[in-house]
């Protein structure tokens, strides 16, 4: 019986007795296409946050001989994964979903999880891949003027050039600062701003001490005043222990909303809204590939990448109630949404 290796993260509350929304969606798509777990495979699950422990137990598995196949759910764990098959020289196929930001004519990341053997379904981060989505955030807060993004920087998002800004800019200014105009790393996303009059600030993500403490730096909300700044999340920030918490915290506590993207779970945690492709959904998709192995059909050294479609736009009314934000135009604005908590 083949064994899958299963490596997934972005949950704020994981229980091991319980499969992950991408494992979930795995054994789902798996099912659909008459495998089932435990009678025609077995699966062998790697859950974390921290990408150290992936990378740790992708070696585990492999001088044990314990697995067949590697599924992944994030493209930061796949770039890990894929770090240890060159090192270990592992010949397993690589499944894996997760987005490639495009960052003018940069595909991030692509390159550096590419290799034989390797099938991406890929995610459309759907808040920043078009300016019409990006735009419902002026429709959210009409009066907005300035948007913070932490991006991590130790994970594949943080592109080399991307990196050598960051390192700089802290060096000059220290590892609270904000970076502002041509020192940012996602151009693309400044564009976006641009098309909505708002600036844009990006922090470099080291440790979720020194964010709250760069956090502390934005103006706190009075109730019922309007958002001029906003907060927009990745899961990229899991991959710092304790950031997405200290996050909902200090929107808590100053009533700057945080929206999330591709994680549909942060907006019944705190998060004002999330724009996602929904985790199961994809890993259904990229199931069909999984399935293609188990059955004898897989192309040895194949390279393909697939797009994903699937969106799931979530607002949670209830925490713009809690968080006091004025909006007078709830009907217009819900109806950009597929599903609205309240």
């Amino acid at each position: 019986m083949k064994t899958i290796g299963t490596f997934t993260s972005y949950e704020l509350c994981h229980s091991p007795n319980h499969p992950s929304k991408s494992v979930q969606g795995l054994i789902d798509g798996l099912a659909e296409c008459g495998f089932r777990n435990g009678t025609h495979y077995k699966i062998t699950m790697s859950h974390s946050n921290r990408l150290e422990d992936h990378y740790r137990t992708m070696c585990d598995w492999f001088a044990a001989g314990r697995v067949d196949i590697l599924f992944c759910g994030g493209t930061p764990i796949a770039w890990v994964i894929r770090q240890a098959i060159s090192k270990l020289g592992s010949q397993a196929p690589l499944i894996y979903f997760g987005a490639h930001p495009i960052d003018g004519s940069h595909e991030v990341g692509m390159t550096q999880v590419a290799g034989p053997d390797t099938v991406c379904v890929r995610m459309q981060l759907p808040l920043t891949f078009h300016y019409r989505t990006f735009r419902i955030l002026r429709l959210l807060f009409p009066r907005l003027e300035r948007v913070h993004i932490p991006f991590a920087r130790n994970t594949v998002f943080c592109h080399p050039a991307m990196a050598r800004r960051y390192d700089s800019h802290r060096t000059i200014f220290g590892p609270y600062a904000w970076i502002e105009s041509d020192m940012v790393g996602f151009k693309s996303i400044k564009d976006l701003c641009w098309v909505i009059d708002a600036t844009y600030r990006e922090y470099p993500l080291h440790s979720s001490e020194e964010l709250r403490k760069a956090l502390n730096t934005i103006l706190p909300r009075g109730d019922g005043e309007i958002v001029r700044d906003i907060i927009v999340a990745f899961n990229d920030t899991y991959h710092v222990e304790g950031a997405p918490a200290t996050l909902l915290q200090f929107s808590t506590i100053s009533r700057v909303p945080v929206v999330w993207v591709n994680n549909a779970a942060m907006a019944r945690h705190g998060a004002i809204a999330d724009f996602c492709n929904p985790f199961e959904s994809v890993a259904k998709q990229a199931a069909a590939y999984v399935a293609e192995y188990l059955s004898g059909r897989w192309t040895p050294g194949r390279y393909e990448c697939i797009w994903n479609d699937s969106i799931h736009y979530t607002l949670n009314r209830k925490t713009a109630s809690i968080l006091g934000i004025p909006q007078l135009r709830w009907d217009q604005v819900e109806r950009s949404f597929h599903q609205v908590i309240r």
